[in-house]
């Protein structure tokens, strides 16, 4: 590749680029000439194949794969990529073109289909107006845009987003419910753009539409685009405001201090707790994450909105577990009669058998239990 210069180095940066070899650039400029132009088939490696392996050029096939990637890669923005699924005989619009991707490319070259995409100047005024609107696309010189410009960006920032948000449906809106699955189930990038995605906002297919619903469609596309961006961080806002609120505190210093108080507790429902609280890192969402996984055993990124509900009733019921045995101790460490009428009963109850078989936590919580009786009958007397 490097010989040939189809690899080569351009301001800092390896690109890849037409052959400096004459009979290489023949066969890039016959590529070209076949699928460098719109057609309603896809082609295929084999159709790529087939050239090199036919005069003029009789190249080998161990070469075919690597210099057929370098073409598809010279014309990353061009075409779009397409993997046949065998189980499901299916063929699905590949979002992120990684190393995985690369992979089975070596392993499985006949499942991949490729196409054509062609820029249009009826479009390209409204794909710009729609890459300004967003910081995720990349700043570049060009003035000639197509769908994949638009799509794959966007597509590859949805595909790594957490589970939570790929499968959320209390922490949406039903537009942006929609917006998802038209996105995740794209199988032609021209069609996802072209009419799924107006049909979702309720409008008419692109090349209907007037210039005021173009401009409407850009805002309603980014309305639910941040809306699945922002889903995941919500919650862990929300998991944050469950902390405050729970253990009654201002914010979330004052909840560290709080668990530092009775960090030697030693509560086998607790513990594990506040081992996590006490031990905050710098990135606080990491430590959130890691903390709502001490009260539910799941990561929030994968949480189902039942795991959510689950967390709510899981973290009360902690909480109040946690505020009882301070109050407890507070109480005991400042009121006499409440620790001597205490001290009255564990002497009536210590040889009981029952007593006897608890552990010393299941003791606690009981003595706990038995104090917050006694407090509440005192404050009536």
């Amino acid at each position: 590749l490097k010989k040939t210069k189809i690899h080569k180095s351009k301001n800092e940066n390896f690109v890849f680029s037409y052959p400096s070899d004459l009979s290489l650039e023949k066969l890039w400029i016959e590529f070209d000439e076949k699928f460098l132009v719109p057609s309603n088939e896809k082609f295929t490696i084999n159709d790529l194949s087939q050239i090199m392996t036919d005069e003029p050029y009789g190249i080998k096939k161990g070469l075919h794969l690597i210099l057929i990637l370098s073409y598809l890669q010279l014309h990353k923005d061009k075409f779009s990529w397409y993997l046949y699924n065998n189980e499901y005989r299916d063929m699905r619009y590949i979002i992120n073109k990684n190393k995985s991707t690369i992979d089975l490319f070596y392993k499985t070259p006949d499942d991949f289909y490729f196409s054509y995409v062609q820029s249009s100047e009826m479009n390209n005024s409204f794909y710009k107006l729609l890459i300004d609107k967003f910081d995720d696309f990349p700043k570049n010189n060009k003035t000639n845009f197509t769908t994949l410009d638009v799509l794959s960006p966007i597509l590859r920032k949805l595909s790594i987003l957490p589970d939570y948000t790929q499968k959320t449906s209390i922490a949406l809106t039903d537009q942006t419910k929609k917006f998802r699955k038209v996105m995740f189930q794209a199988t032609e990038p021209e069609l996802l753009i072209e009419k799924d995605l107006p049909n979702v906002f309720d409008l008419p297919d692109l090349l209907q539409m007037s210039i005021g619903e173009k401009e409407l469609f850009v805002k309603k596309f980014k309305l639910s685009y941040n809306e699945l961006i922002q889903a995941y961080p919500e919650l862990l806002k929300k998991i944050k405001n469950d902390f405050i609120s729970n253990f009654k505190v201002k914010d979330i210093d004052e909840f560290i201090q709080k668990i530092k108080n009775l960090v030697n507790l030693e509560d086998k429902k607790l513990k594990p707790f506040i081992s996590r609280a006490v031990s905050k890192i710098n990135n606080e969402n990491s430590w959130l994450e890691s903390l709502a996984s001490s009260v539910i055993p799941k990561p929030p990124r994968f949480w189902r909105d039942r795991d959510v509900k689950q967390f709510e009733i899981e973290l009360e019921i902690l909480a109040d577990r946690f505020n009882l045995i301070e109050k407890i101790r507070l109480e005991l460490n400042v009121n006499e009669k409440l620790t001597l009428r205490l001290k009255k009963i564990i002497a009536k109850i210590k040889n009981d058998k029952d007593y006897i078989n608890l552990d010393n936590k299941e003791k606690e919580y009981l003595l706990s239990q038995l104090l917050n009786e006694i407090r509440i009958n005192s404050e009536k007397e």
